[in-house]
């Protein structure tokens, strides 16, 4: 399967800069942390691409099942319209 073989490499990378990140300090310079932070974020945010897709193929084959339930969709738009100004002013939507 693709995504398999997207995730496997990916949690590698997240395993190496989350070494790095542990780090005393003695090997990793302090100029590199930002960009290790970066790397960390854009891992996440791949992951969770990732694991969508795996999801919607789960769906598409029967192996996930959904359920019908009642919610509070005010409470849901309402989280939405505080997270989204936010996520917006720090430079990015996803």
């Amino acid at each position: 399967m693709m995504t398999h073989d997207l995730k496997s490499p990916l949690t590698v990378l997240m395993g190496y800069v989350q070494a790095l990140r542990n780090e005393d300090g003695a090997k990793v310079h302090v100029s590199l942390l930002p960009c290790l932070d970066e790397m960390d974020r854009s891992s996440l945010k791949l992951l969770a691409m990732i694991e969508d897709v795996l999801d919607a193929y789960r769906l598409e084959v029967g192996l996930l099942q959904t359920t019908c339930s009642w919610c509070d969709l005010s409470a849901i738009l309402e989280a939405c319209c505080m997270i989204w100004p936010v996520r917006l002013r720090h430079g990015g939507y996803g």
